[in-house]
């Protein structure tokens, strides 16, 4: 896909991170990237989280 920077996919649940992992190396339609499940409704995705990215990460 040749897009330079690292990506991260913040998903809610296991299903979600099945497609994802499924469009990233099975079909190749998304940038691999870092997968982290992340429940919005209970967790708060603060500055403190954002800030141990890495430098041009896309999101």
């Amino acid at each position: 896909m040749g897009k330079k920077g690292y990506y991260q996919y913040y998903v809610e649940g296991a299903d979600e991170e099945k497609i994802i992992s499924v469009l990233k190396t099975d079909m190749g339609l998304i940038i691999p990237g870092k997968v982290q499940r992340v429940n919005v409704a209970q967790e708060v995705l603060t500055n403190l989280r954002l800030m141990q990215l890495k430098k041009d990460i896309n999101f």
